[in-house]
């Protein structure tokens, strides 16, 4: 729901807030639970896993999910928390470990250089598509070459996955993502983003930081 949606700027003002939860049935009484970094290059199976429980048997999964995001003029802050209770959760050693609750959550702020602002739809209660101000281009006039810039837009996030509780230790992982996108028009863009990674290892093992770059360009039709 939309709690406040300022109709005079056509949503340039607004607060965002909505929640879920969901209780499940396991597959054959058992469960798995893991996250692979924020920077992903090519298939999912080729990117390795930075937290995982590893497979453990539990008789119910609840999750319950929180979620805000304001949307002030050029700013966009957001945020989630996700929490996940196991009941009756059994360590690979056989050990009877109660319920095991498990919690993951992010912050993010992100900014228009450009003047635009994420537009909302209220009817599917999401984001919709950037329309930047003017479309980048290159054109060429009798005063010589005109170059229009498209949309900028920068932004910086903080997440935290942990998956550390009781005898199933499946890690924990912090990251601070900063990032650039560059928005061609609505259908085209450019991002780049630089990720740093914290993990503290299943068992304590391979603890440590990790930093990548990564690059998008995406152009959908």
């Amino acid at each position: 729901c939309t709690p406040w949606y300022d109709e005079p700027s056509g949503g340039r003002y607004l607060l965002h807030v909505g929640s879920s939860i969901s209780y499940r049935a396991m597959d054959n009484n058992q469960i798995l639970i893991r996250a692979r970094p924020s920077l992903r290059n090519g298939p999912g199976a080729l990117n390795p896993n930075y937290v995982n429980t590893a497979f453990f048997n539990g008789d119910t999964q609840t999750l319950a999910n929180l979620e805000t995001a304001a949307v002030l003029g050029s700013w966009l802050l957001q945020g989630e928390y996700c929490a996940s209770f196991v009941d009756n959760a059994v360590a690979a050693s056989g050990a009877p470990q109660g319920t095991i609750f498990y919690q993951g959550w992010y912050v993010e702020a992100l900014y228009f250089l450009t003047g635009e602002h994420r537009v909302y739809d209220r009817k599917s209660a999401a984001f919709s598509r950037i329309v930047p101000n003017e479309n980048m281009s290159l054109a060429r006039s009798p005063n010589g070459s005109v170059f229009t810039t498209g949309g900028w837009q920068v932004g910086v996030r903080f997440s935290k996955l942990d998956l550390r509780d009781k005898g199933i230790d499946g890690g924990i992982v912090q990251d601070v993502t900063i990032g650039i996108n560059w928005i061609w028009n609505p259908n085209m863009k450019v991002q780049f983003n630089y990720n740093w990674a914290h993990r503290d290892a299943p068992g304590g093992n391979f603890n440590g930081d990790i930093n990548g770059f990564g690059m998008r360009f995406a152009q959908d039709f």
